[in-house]
């Protein structure tokens, strides 16, 4: 009876404790933003991803900045999060002062994997491009450049989540890095947490008191009306 009962405690603790770490294999990702013609203006966003669903949480509150050649930039203070899951599905949302707003979408991103390779965090990345989503990108243009039509990603094998910063994963592998072309910002990673546990992360349901918008009117009130009304026409 003792040897019996040893036996199903054993296995009992096998099941739990691989159970545990199953759960406890998420992945957290803290990217920089920033732009090459203007080192001053720097955002972070944050990736937490489990095998099935990724939230991605974006925050810039730097207001209004100086840079070294004395050019005054401005941009309003907001952030939102975007949930994606493995089947491309997509939730953002932004709480504003009278509630709410949420963008349902599913985007299928066809990206091209090539042979060439670099190193972020120690970690061997790949790179891949496609056409760029609309409204795929943090920092409006402001050195006036803004034919964006290529996104360039360099993705992780070795991490196997197929999520990234903002509306961009698909690739096999965790994304570590965001350029476009003929653009001079972007997103890198600048720190990696393994043994996470995000076992409960979901897409968000919208409700009935949610306000539903267009992927143009969320794009536009990730910053403010105002402020894209007067500075992007």
């Amino acid at each position: 009876m003792k040897i019996q009962f040893t036996f199903y405690f054993t296995l009992l603790l096998i099941g739990f404790t691989s159970g545990f770490a199953f759960c406890q294999n998420d992945i957290k990702i803290t990217y920089t933003y920033g732009h090459n013609n203007f080192p001053e203006l720097k955002s972070i966003g944050t990736l937490e991803a489990s095998s099935s669903t990724s939230k991605y949480y974006y925050e810039y509150n730097q207001g209004k900045v100086v840079t070294a050649d004395g050019v005054h930039l401005y941009l309003p203070n907001f952030s939102f999060n975007w949930y994606t899951d493995t089947k491309g599905k997509s939730v953002g949302v932004k709480d504003e002062k009278k509630g709410r707003i949420v963008h349902e979408t599913t985007e299928s991103i066809s990206w091209t994997i090539t042979d060439e390779t670099q190193e972020i965090l120690g970690y061997t990345v790949q790179k891949a491009y496609a056409p760029a989503l609309d409204g795929g990108f943090m920092i409006p243009p402001l050195d006036g450049v803004e034919n964006h039509k290529k996104v360039i990603a360099w993705f992780c094998p070795d991490l196997p989540y197929t999520f990234g910063p903002h509306k961009y994963n698909g690739l096999p592998g965790a994304i570590l890095k965001i350029e476009f072309e003929n653009r001079h910002d972007f997103c890198e990673a600048t720190k990696i947490e393994m043994g996470q546990n995000y076992a409960d992360l979901s897409l968000p349901t919208p409700t009935s008191e949610d306000l539903k918008v267009s992927s143009q009117d969320f794009n536009i009130r990730k910053y403010s009306n105002s402020w894209w009304k007067k500075n992007m026409k």
